[in-house]
C-alpha cells in the first residue's frame, strides 16, 4: 500500500525533488533488506564447469543489495564483487540469486539484466570507475540480456535464481583481480536486490555498492560479505604457434676444405599471442656445421622473422655436389617442422694454373706427350 501510494505520488508530481525523496525512502527501507537466514536446496545448474563459486550449500541467504538500473525515473544502482583465478580462464556463463523488494506478485519473469565486468582499480579493494556518474564507462565488458528466465523458489516464490550464457566468453588472465556487477534493467516497482552469501569460502574483499542518487558513492563497502553468484567456464585455450622457414643454403664452386657462411629465417605464423619454442633437429652429415642460434624460445608472431646464421667447413673432396636439408622443429610439437634445402659444389678445375702451363708446353711440342694431351683434354671436358 505504501509503495503504491509512492508510485502515484511520483506519477502526479513528476519533479526531480519528489523523485529523489521517494527513492531515498525506498533505499533506506528496501535497498538493503535483512530477511533472516533461510536455507534452500541447490537449484539445477546448466551444463558447464563452475570455475568460481560463491555458493556453499546448503545456501544461506542473509542480506541483499539493490542493484538495478531504471532509466525512467531515473536511478542507477550497482553492486559488485571480486574474483581471481590461478590460471587463465574463459568465462562463458554466470549464475546468481536475487530477491524482489516491491510490487505485487507475480514478479516479472523473464527479467532484463546487465552483466558487467570491471578491472580492479589497482588497490584490490574496488572496481574501476569510483567517483564517476556511470562506472560502466570504465567497464571491460558489458553484456545485456533482454530477458532472463528466473527459477523462482523459497518463501512465497520470493527468491529467484538466474542463469545466462555469455554471447562472447570473457577472458580472465591468471592472478589478476576482476569485479562483476549484476544489475536488473527494469522500471520499479518492483525493486530487485542481488542476494549476499552469509558464509562464503572464496571471499577476497567485501562486496561494493553504489547508488549516487541516494548519496551512496561508487564504490562503497557493502559490509555484507560476498554476493551470491558463481561463474562457469574453462581454462583459456592456449594460442597455437606454427613454425615456418624462409630461405635456402646454396654454395657453388667452393674450394674443398674452405669455410662458408650463409643464413635463413624462421617465423611463427601461428595464432596471435602464441609462443614458439624451436630447435635445429637435423642437418647434413657431410662437412662440419654450426648454427647461431641453434634453438630458441617464446618466438611470437608479432616478433617477425628470426635470422639463423650458418657456418660450414666444406669436405676436402674435389668435383663433388653435396646436397641435403636442415630441419627446424617445434620442440613442443614434433609434427610442426620446416625444411631448408642445402646445396654445395666444389670446383672441377681446381688446378687451372697447372693446366695452363701444360697447354703451353703441348702447343710448342705438338707431337710429344700424346698421352698427357689426351688426359688434359679429358679434364677440360
Amino acid at each position: 500500500m505504501i509503495l503504491e501510494t509512492m508510485h502515484k505520488y511520483i506519477e502526479k508530481k513528476k519533479n526531480t525533488k519528489g523523485i529523489i525523496s521517494i527513492i531515498i525512502i525506498l533505499f533506506f527501507f528496501l535497498g538493503v533488506t535483512p530477511s533472516g537466514n533461510c536455507l534452500f536446496p541447490l537449484p539445477s545448474l546448466p551444463k558447464g564447469d563452475i570455475i568460481w563459486d560463491n555458493y556453499e550449500p546448503p545456501y544461506m541467504f542473509s542480506d541483499s543489495i539493490l542493484s538495478q538500473q531504471d532509466k525512467v525515473y531515473p536511478f542507477n544502482a550497482q553492486a559488485a564483487d571480486d574474483f581471481m583465478f590461478e590460471s587463465d580462464m574463459q568465462i562463458d556463463g554466470v549464475q546468481w540469486w536475487g530477491v524482489f523488494n516491491s510490487g505485487t506478485p507475480p514478479w516479472p519473469n523473464p527479467m532484463p539484466f546487465n552483466i558487467i565486468f570491471y578491472a580492479d582499480d589497482g588497490t584490490g579493494t574496488m572496481p574501476t570507475g569510483a567517483g564517476m556518474d556511470d562506472p560502466t564507462q570504465t567497464a571491460l565488458a558489458v553484456y545485456h540480456f533482454d530477458g532472463v528466465d528466473g527459477q523462482l523458489y523459497g518463501l512465497d516464490d520470493e527468491y529467484g535464481v538466474y542463469n545466462v550464457t555469455l554471447s562472447t566468453p570473457f577472458n580472465a588472465t591468471a592472478n589478476t583481480k576482476y569485479w562483476i556487477a549484476i544489475q536488473a534493467d527494469h522500471v520499479w516497482p518492483p525493486l530487485w536486490d542481488w542476494r549476499t552469501n552469509a558464509e562464503n569460502p572464496d571471499q577476497l574483499h567485501v562486496a561494493m555498492r553504489g547508488f549516487p542518487i541516494c548519496y551512496v558513492q561508487y564504490w562503497t563497502n557493502a559490509e555484507y560479505g560476498d554476493m551470491a553468484f558463481n561463474l562457469r567456464g574453462e581454462l583459456w585455450p592456449t594460442p597455437k604457434p606454427d613454425l615456418d622457414c624462409a630461405g635456402e643454403l646454396v654454395w657453388n664452386d667452393i674450394k674443398p676444405g674452405a669455410t662458408v657462411h650463409s643464413s635463413f629465417n624462421i617465423l611463427n605464423i601461428g595464432e596471435p599471442g602464441s609462443h614458439l619454442n624451436w630447435t635445429i633437429a637435423s642437418y647434413p652429415d657431410w662437412g662440419t656445421w654450426s648454427f647461431s642460434p641453434s634453438s630458441g624460445t617464446n618466438l611470437a608472431p608479432e616478433n617477425g622473422s628470426l635470422m639463423v646464421t650458418v657456418q660450414v667447413t666444406v669436405p676436402k673432396e674435389k668435383n663433388e655436389n653435396f646436397t641435403g636439408q636442415v630441419i627446424v622443429m617445434n620442440t613442443d610439437n614434433s609434427s610442426d617442422y620446416c625444411v631448408v634445402p642445402v646445396s654445395l659444389s666444389t670446383p672441377i678445375n681446381e688446378n687451372i694454373g697447372y693446366h695452363f702451363v701444360l697447354e703451353r708446353i703441348l702447343d710448342r711440342f705438338p707431337n710429344a706427350f700424346p698421352m698427357l694431351r689426351f688426359l688434359l683434354e679429358y679434364l677440360q671436358d
